[in-house]
This record gives C-alpha cells, sequence and structure tokens, in this order.
C-alpha cells in the first residue's frame, strides 16, 4: 500500500507542469481509466499464488484497460503489466484476463470499424505518423527526473525502509504500474503534429 501511495503521489504532485497536463489532455482519462483497472483487477501481491482474479474482476479490469486504449493506445503500454503480473501469480487469472482483454479489445475495434465504415483504424495510424527526435527523448527524460527527484528518492527510501522491516516491496503489485509507465518512456521522442 506505500508504494501505491507513493505511486499516487507521484502523478498528482503538482511539481513542473507534468500533472496540469495530464488533467487537462486526454491523457487523464487514459491515465484514470488505467489506474482504475489497476485498482480492480492487480493481484494483492506479485507472490506465485497470492489470490485469483474472478470472472466479474476481470471483466471489469479488461473493459476498463479497453476504454483507455480507446481514448489513447499508449494505454496498452501502460495496461499491460496489469494483465502480465497475473502470470507471476495465477496461470488462470492471467489467461482469463488476458482473453477478456483481447475479446473486448478486438470486438470495439470491430464495432467502430463498422460504426466509422473503415475511419477508426485509419485514424489511428495517424499516431504512426509522429517523427522521432533522440534529443527530445533524452530533454524529456531529464525534465522528468529533475522535476520528480524528491518523489524517486522517497520510493527508494520506502523502499528500503520497507525491505528492513522484513516487508517484501519488490513483491508490491504496484510495481506493474512503474513498469507501464516506463514502457512508454520511448514515446517520449515523437514529435507532436
Amino acid at each position: 500500500r506505500g508504494l501505491a501511495l507513493v505511486a499516487a503521489v507521484t502523478l498528482l504532485a503538482p511539481l513542473g507542469d507534468s500533472a496540469w497536463l495530464t488533467f487537462a489532455r486526454v491523457d487523464g482519462l487514459m491515465v484514470a481509466l488505467v489506474a482504475w483497472a489497476a485498482a480492480i483487477g492487480l493481484p494483492p501481491s506479485l507472490a506465485r499464488g497470492a489470490g485469483t482474479l474472478s470472472w466479474a474482476r476481470a471483466g471489469a479490469t479488461a473493459a476498463l484497460l479497453v476504454l483507455g486504449c480507446l481514448a489513447k493506445p499508449t494505454a496498452a503500454l501502460h495496461g499491460a503489466p496489469i494483465v502480465l503480473a497475473w502470470a507471476l501469480v495465477d496461470a488462470r487469472s492471467f489467461a482469463r484476463l488476458g482473453a477478456l482483454t483481447t475479446a473486448l479489445g478486438l470486438a470495439a475495434v470491430a464495432a467502430l470499424e463498422l460504426a466509422t465504415h473503415g475511419g477508426f483504424v485509419e485514424a489511428n495510424r495517424l499516431w504512426l505518423s509522429h517523427g522521432q527526435s533522440l534529443a527530445q527523448l533524452g530533454e524529456l527524460a531529464r525534465l522528468f527526473f529533475v522535476t520528480n527527484a524528491p518523489l524517486v528518492v522517497a520510493l527508494a527510501v520506502a523502499v528500503v525502509v520497507a525491505q528492513r522491516r522484513g516487508a517484501q516491496p519488490w513483491r508490491d503489485a504496484s510495481w506493474a504500474l512503474w513498469l507501464g509507465g516506463a514502457a512508454a518512456l520511448p514515446l517520449l521522442g515523437k514529435i507532436g503534429r
């Protein structure tokens, strides 16, 4: 719970302009949907056998992840670790969540393709038209770490304290959210148009 709290504070901390851009752009909706999916669908721990995911929770998690992807395709990167976390915990829950997310995603795309006469996928291909800039990637990553250094230090301290007190902070399921965020770091090099 401590790491989840630090993760939430990191996202919402009004340092620099990252928090305000999250609220003002479509990213805010995407992040809210992925965070909601995590609240419902993450296992209690990353330890093998730490829990199971019911069909109802798997369906709700899958629906929120698909809605997140419809808000912004980057949600696929942010949400994938939520699904993959179950591979460490319970194979049946992983298969259930993976199958439902895939089925709902394909059904949503098919319905939108039908409703837009093929325009949905074509419009989403525009995400591929952005150029890449390694300089921009480096600068945005640097700004993030400089701006959020106090929170990253707080996270490191929380992990060390938890480890010393006999907890298993590396088994905390909230690491899936951190991995989901890190998975999108290469996209910081995309030049918007």
